[in-house]
């Protein structure tokens, strides 16, 4: 779809571009983009009819269950709504394997330029990110777990390291607070400043420090068949390791299960279609939405930040 996106840019922009997004909240994968338009605002054209174009030239039917919204640039008091500042937001991703981007009337340098502008305008370290509290740990965990790391069963502390390397998750000031009457405890107040501002970085032991109390004092990780390593993920590493292996075991169990309707269908095993209907069985297929267009605020300068 990106190439499609590109050949669309290159026929109605005079910059912008468009890049593959995981939103960590839905954790589906979707498209954002910026556009500035040649002649004049929008190309002429307003938001409906800018939804219908790109639809139109990347073939995309009604009832396929895409949505997209388009939203005018206006003045923000962050100075964030203007195509440098959005084409270095379209760029958070870099570096995930899902991550890929179309641009046109961008250098190299520009595009460098823009992403390093978009993390100093960032105005909180828990931006884009979800906040793991401690009434919700369990849930966000399970969450993740189900969402990213299925088939796989790490344990509980392997689990809150891939979320913490994931830059999707940020623990919440609680974890470091003392007790009663005291300062932050520093050991773990480095540790979040640290994963605050590079989550890439973070450890077992780090997550130990963070979020389980007497690890702060004496930590199972010394050797590899500490208390936390008896899981059978300690081999995968870090969290883009690991879901390099989900994928691979995913589009392995996929297969299989190609394989085994195949014998079924071969063997006379599986129901015919018609049987079905007949005996009132039916097949369903809901191709989903996507919902997570972020908002903006209108304005009239000629640019177009749109998701899809």
């Amino acid at each position: 779809m990106l190439p499609l996106c590109e050949r669309w840019l290159q026929r109605y922009s005079a910059r912008g571009g468009f890049a593959i997004e995981l939103c960590p909240k839905a954790n589906h994968l979707h498209l954002q983009g910026v556009v500035q338009f040649r002649g004049g605002k929008n190309f002429g054209m307003g938001k409906a009819e800018v939804v219908k174009s790109f639809k139109a030239f990347l073939d995309i039917k009604h009832g396929q269950g895409y949505s997209m919204k388009v939203v005018e640039f206006g003045a923000t008091s962050n100075g964030t709504q203007n195509i440098r500042a959005m084409m270095g937001y379209i760029q958070k991703d870099q570096g995930a394997r899902h991550y890929d981007i179309k641009t046109v009337g961008f250098t190299q340098d520009e595009l460098e330029d823009s992403l390093e502008l978009i993390k100093t305008l960032r105005v909180s370290h828990e931006a884009e990110r979800i906040v793991i509290h401690r009434s919700s740990i369990i849930k966000a965990m399970f969450q993740f777990q189900y969402r990213e790391c299925e088939p796989l069963q790490p344990n509980a502390l392997r689990t809150l390291t891939w979320m913490l390397q994931s830059n999707k998750y940020m623990p919440s000031g609680d974890w470091i607070i003392g007790r009663s009457g005291k300062r932050v405890d520093r050991t773990p107040f480095e540790v979040m400043w640290r994963i605050a501002n590079d989550p890439k970085t973070a450890t077992m032991s780090d997550a130990a420090t963070l979020f389980i109390e007497h690890e702060r004092t004496f930590s199972p990780l010394s050797t590899p068949q500490g208390a936390w390593n008896q899981d059978g993920c300690a081999h995968l590493g870090n969290y883009f390791d690991a879901m390099a292996e989900v994928e691979r075991l995913r589009e392995h169990r996929t297969r299989e299960a190609k394989e085994l309707k195949q014998l079924q269908r071969h063997m006379g095993l599986e129901e015919s279609p018609d049987a079905a209907h007949d005996n009132g069985a039916g097949l369903g297929y809901d191709a989903g939405e996507d919902d997570g267009a972020s908002d903006g605020e209108e304005g009239d300068d000629g640019y177009l930040w749109a998701e899809l």
